[in-house]
């Protein structure tokens, strides 16, 4: 799911972008172009990330080309009993000048509307979509990418089947 663009424009705030350029034979890797598209009194970013994967394990992104001084950052998986807890970290610096306070209001605000939808979108999958948390974070998604609950938690099980019918 954290590999996919079309759970990532989903999932997180204001991606409206999101292409494989180019995948590794081994799939340990992929370039990938991103265009986030930010309230109106902020400019449209398009940036292109490295990503490399340690499965089960670990996601890296760095920039490679791109509107942002510095971008780069690692998502780190670890099972719990039945859970996988997910830790996220990563370092922007915008390319335009910005100030710092704005920055974080943002983040403080994005930060856990994105870390709610990955836990929606994977619980739908999971197949408990039921959860008062799972019902908030796709409220979110909803407002923002236009999905309900329903049609959002539909596909993803109906991408399942047919996933699983063609394997």
């Amino acid at each position: 799911m954290l590999t996919s663009c079309r759970d990532a424009v989903l999932i997180v705030p204001h991606l409206r972008r999101c292409e494989v350029e180019q995948t590794a034979p081994d799939r340990s890797w992929q370039r990938i172009r991103q265009v986030v598209g930010y309230p109106w009194y902020l400019p449209r970013a398009s940036y292109v990330v490295t990503a490399t994967y340690r499965p089960f394990e670990r996601i890296g992104f760095d920039e490679v080309a791109g509107d942002f001084k510095l971008l780069r950052g690692s998502w780190r998986l670890r099972r719990d009993g039945g859970a996988t807890i997910a830790d996220y970290e990563f370092d922007v610096v915008p390319a335009f000048w910005m100030p710092a306070w704005f920055i974080r209001l943002e983040l403080k605000s994005d930060l856990p509307k994105m870390l709610r939808a990955l836990r929606a979108r994977a619980e739908c999958r999971a197949g408990s979509p039921g959860s008062r948390n799972s019902r908030a974070a796709v409220s979110y998604a909803a407002g923002v990418k236009s999905h309900g609950i329903e049609s959002w938690c539909a596909r993803s099980s109906t991408s399942a089947s047919s996933n699983a019918s063609r394997g």
